[in-house]
This record gives structure tokens, C-alpha cells and sequence, in this order.
């Protein structure tokens, strides 16, 4: 039996001590609805907190009791509400709420959020075979161009414009039509950035390749796990470590803007967190870094090793980058995106000087009052009315002292210098020109956590921001589709999703 420590008067329950009760080993933090462990149907979760972990206690009634943990840090989890703010509704719903979330998800009329940022996967076809993969590449479909327009007409259709939209898969580097693809978003004039989701084969191998994305003005999303041999062969099958280096060389060579994306795992590459973050600091070409703990799902990874009760999550995530940076970028200067849940993503915006070292945008300012520059996007926003306004603002408080933070004329002379670039009074610049200025004078750190069957929260799926795109016109909530839809016949379920309420 548990032994009660607490010798203080229980002001809620008085005499409670001298009566031999004992206080739970946790707190309860709140409920929801997950996963079952085992047979992978919809139950319910009390959310408790113990020894400063949070984890989930979900209850199955044919499997029983089962608890895994869902974050290393219990306060961060919950300062991370804070964060929350109303969601947008978008100018047009795919789908009518029959059933329930997430059995009409498409989005359907009662999904939180919008369409931030679409990942349209053009192919189920990959030139690699990675133990660690969430999709199953079965070579299955490639998208047409036709297919591919009806996609980005709906896009618009439902969200009117768009910052950025990314092609993924598969690897869609070796799809024949991924220049048309590029052609097809950007003639429509309302999407600012097209981006390619890669693992770098192709960007390694063929420098002709390298030619056209800079051609095509395109943004890459490397996959990149880090700076040790033997991460690549536990979680690629294969030593792709010089691969990468060769596909960074080309990418600087042509000065290609580029976003690392590390899938961390723990136990394998959570010591390698500061060596990327130096990476992504040391060269101009990197505009920034994404850092996805692994998600135990799909093909590869819902078999992958790990232990539910001892996971990487977005709060290790953050611990390890203050730690392995030495306090370069501290768990203050990270905090959630309020456009996702909460729960979802974390970021850090880092001004870059001209000697080459960066201030985190939260030591300059008190960011609740910028929500507007923290959206969830890969890049930073600059040719919004609002953000403009935003920057302004933020100058004349560190030149007046009036943002209670230390003022620094280094960090002043440098908001100054871009806030110049981007709005100058005595020239005009077009659209396209601010936002490269932009992307190349702020780094952007986004830590991204999906969801598999052990940390699936309901809650978090419905206020999902960041949609993979359907022939059919879904617009499917990224872990919605990864655990319930991906590997289903053309990404359709033929059965209802099993719910044990």
C-alpha cells in the first residue's frame, strides 16, 4: 500500500490523514479520448500527472487497463494551453459530421481548424525502404496532372490562398511530372511557396535535378537524421549518411532554400539534437529545422522498437535542444504554435545578425503580444498587413524600452535593418522578393509530434492544421490519416472506426 508523506492538514478533506487514507500516486489532469493499446479502437483516457511525466490511462472494455506516456514534462504540457486561440473557419467544408470524429473526417463541418499547411503526398512509389517509415510504399498510384490541379483547385476553393503548399509521398522527386506540379500551384497565383518533402537520393545524384529546382524558385524539406552513420542504417536500413552531406553540398552550391526534417528517436539519434541545430546556424542556405519524434505507426514504424512508457516527445525535444545548444536556444525561447493544437507543434523564430549569431524572437519580446508572426507555417510570414504592423511595433518597444527586455543595440540595428528591407519607403518590392528576404534573415526551429496509437488525443486531431490532401477532395488531418486511413484500398476504410466508449 501506498504511504500517505503529505503530514499537512487536508483542507479539502479535513481529518482525512488521522483516518489512515493515502493520497493517489498521481494527479488527474483531465480526460479525453485515445487509443486502445491493443486492438486499436476509440477509448476513453484519463490524462494524469506523475513525478512531472504525463501519461495516458486508457481503459478497453475487451483489453483491459493499459498506460503509456505522452510527455516528459508535465509543466510544459500544461503551460502549452495557454497557447490556445479560436480556430479559423475555412471558406468551404468537404464533408457533413454524420457519424463522428473521426469516421467523417474529409475535413467535415465541424473540424477546429483550417488548412495551414497542406502536404499533398503525389505518390506511394519511394527509391528507399526505411525501417522507420510511417507509409507503405507499395507503388500503388501516382498522381496525374490532371488529379493534381483538381487537388490545388480545391485547396483554393477552401482556402483562398495559401503560403506554402508541399509535395511529399513516396519520394516525389521521381514522380515525371513533379516540374508540372510546380507549374500547376504557382499559376494559380495564390500560393506563395511550393516545397518538396525528400529523403535527397535524387538532389545527391543528379545535379541537373539541383538546376531546376533553382529554376523553379522551389523550397526543399531534406530528411536529414543527423550526423552519425549508424542513425541512417537503424532508421533507413542503410548508411545514407555521405548521401545526405553530397545533397546538402549541391543545395548550398545553388543556394536552394532548405528546412532540415530529423525523425528522432530515442535511444538512437536524441544526442544528435545540437549538432543539427549548429548545422542548420552555420549555413545560410538552411532556413530552419523541423524536428519530428517518431511515430509509432504505419508500415515500418508501428513495428519499429520502442517502449510505450519511455518515448521521445516534443517536451524531450526541447529539453535536449537547451541542453546540447548549452542554453544557445533554451526551453523559453521554444513555445507551442497557437493555430494547431497546442499539443501539436512548438516553435522558435531566430533573428540572424551579421556576425553570424542569432537572438530567439522570445528574448526580444514578450511574444504573447506577436501571435500574429507565430503561425504555423514552415517560414516566416512576411507580407501581411498585420505582421508589418507587428514589426513595427516591436522596433520602436526595444528602441523606447518599453518590451521589458534588455536592450541590445545589436538586436535593434538589426529589426531596423529588416523591417527596411521589407517595407522600404522610397521603392516598391514585389510579393516574392519580401518573402525571400524573410525566409533568409530569420531561422525557423518547429518541433512537430504526431500521433500514433499511445498518444493519440482526440482533442488534438480535431483542432488538426495540417492536412494531407485527397484526389476525392478530402482534406485529412495528418494523424487521422496515418493511423486510420493511409493503408486502407485508395485511402478509403470500408468499416466504421471501432469505438469503445
Amino acid at each position: 500500500m501506498l504511504k500517505n508523506k503529505n503530514k499537512n492538514k487536508n483542507l479539502c478533506c479535513p481529518g482525512s490523514d488521522d483516518s489512515g487514507k493515502v493520497d493517489r500516486n498521481h494527479v488527474y489532469f483531465k480526460s479525453t479520448i485515445s487509443m486502445c493499446n491493443k486492438c486499436e479502437a476509440l477509448v476513453k483516457a484519463k490524462v494524469l500527472i506523475k513525478s512531472n511525466k504525463v501519461y495516458f490511462k486508457k481503459e478497453c472494455p475487451d483489453c483491459g487497463i493499459t498506460e503509456n506516456m505522452v510527455s516528459s514534462d508535465a509543466e510544459l504540457y500544461m503551460k502549452a494551453y495557454h497557447y490556445n486561440k479560436p480556430g479559423t473557419i475555412p471558406l468551404h467544408f468537404n464533408k457533413e459530421r454524420k457519424i463522428g470524429c473521426p469516421n467523417d473526417c474529409g475535413i467535415c463541418n465541424e473540424h477546429e481548424q483550417h488548412t495551414c499547411q497542406p502536404v499533398i503526398d503525389v505518390s506511394d512509389k519511394c527509391n528507399m525502404d526505411c525501417p522507420i517509415c510511417i507509409a507503405d510504399c507499395k507503388g500503388s498510384y501516382q498522381y496525374t496532372p490532371e488529379q493534381f490541379k483538381k487537388i490545388i483547385d480545391n485547396l483554393i476553393r477552401c482556402e483562398g490562398k495559401l503560403p506554402l503548399v508541399v509535395m511529399a509521398g513516396g519520394e516525389p522527386s521521381i514522380h515525371p511530372n513533379v516540374f508540372d506540379f510546380v507549374k500547376i500551384a504557382k499559376d494559380t497565383g495564390k500560393i506563395e511557396r511550393v516545397g518538396i518533402n525528400t529523403n535527397g537520393l535524387k538532389i545527391a545524384e543528379d545535379i541537373n535535378f539541383v538546376k531546376r529546382i533553382k529554376d523553379e524558385n522551389m523550397y526543399v524539406f531534406l530528411q536529414y537524421d543527423g550526423t552519425k552513420e549508424e542513425t541512417y542504417v537503424k532508421l533507413r536500413g542503410k548508411n545514407y549518411y555521405p548521401m545526405k552531406m553530397k545533397a546538402l553540398e549541391n543545395l548550398e552550391k545553388y543556394n536552394i532554400p532548405t528546412t532540415l526534417i530529423t525523425t528522432v528517436v530515442k535511444g538512437i539519434n536524441d544526442d544528435d539534437i545540437g549538432n543539427v541545430v549548429k548545422l542548420v546556424l552555420l549555413k545560410d542556405h538552411l532556413l530552419g529545422m523541423t524536428f519530428q519524434p517518431a511515430a509509432h505507426v504505419g508500415k515500418g514504424g508501428s513495428h519499429f522498437d520502442m517502449d510505450p512508457m519511455d518515448i521521445m516527445t516534443r517536451d524531450c525535444v526541447v529539453s535536449a535542444i537547451e541542453e546540447q545548444t548549452k542554453g544557445l536556444i533554451s526551453k523559453s525561447d521554444i513555445i507551442p504554435v497557437p493555430c494547431s493544437h497546442p499539443q501539436c507543434f512548438s516553435l522558435s523564430y531566430l533573428l540572424k545578425h551579421k556576425d553570424g549569431t542569432i537572438t530567439p524572437f522570445a528574448r526580444m519580446m514578450n511574444l504573447d503580444q506577436y501571435l500574429d508572426l507565430i503561425t504555423n507555417k514552415a517560414v516566416l510570414t512576411a507580407s501581411d498587413k498585420k505582421v508589418s504592423e507587428s514589426f513595427e511595433k516591436m522596433i520602436y518597444d526595444l528602441w523606447s524600452g518599453d518590451a521589458n527586455v534588455p536592450i541590445s543595440e545589436k538586436i535593434t540595428a538589426t529589426m531596423k535593418q529588416l523591417f527596411n528591407k521589407l517595407y522600404p519607403s522610397d521603392s516598391n518590392i514585389t510579393n516574392k522578393e519580401r518573402i525571400l528576404i524573410a525566409d533568409y534573415s530569420v531561422k525557423t526551429l518547429f518541433i512537430h509530434h504526431f500521433m500514433d496509437k499511445y498518444t493519440f488525443d482526440l482533442e488534438r486531431v480535431q483542432k488538426c492544421c495540417n492536412h494531407y490532401p485527397q484526389a476525392d477532395d478530402r482534406l485529412m488531418p495528418m494523424c487521422t490519416f496515418n493511423n486510420f486511413y493511409r493503408n486502407q484500398p485508395g485511402g478509403h476504410r470500408t468499416t466504421k472506426i471501432p469505438v469503445k466508449l
